[in-house]
């Protein structure tokens, strides 16, 4: 059995966060006061998401600018 990460753990458990908050979204007997915090999290996924993106296209150009440099 190969131990994970903890860097590895957090995305497991964010990832499974992001699927059951798309779920609740789906399931017509989620309370509306959850749906409001289940949108307000997804919302903030979407950002983070962004910032990671960014920072890793950020990264990619300085390898490729060190590799010609």
């Amino acid at each position: 059995m190969t131990l994970e990460s903890p860097q590895q753990m957090l995305m497991n458990t964010y990832n499974s966060a992001i699927t059951y908050s798309l779920e609740l979204l789906e399931d017509e007997d989620t309370p509306e006061e959850l749906l409001v915090l289940v949108k307000e999290f997804l919302q903030q996924a979407e950002q983070v998401n962004k910032v990671v993106n960014n920072r890793e296209a950020a990264s990619s150009l300085l390898k490729e600018l060190k590799v010609i440099g």
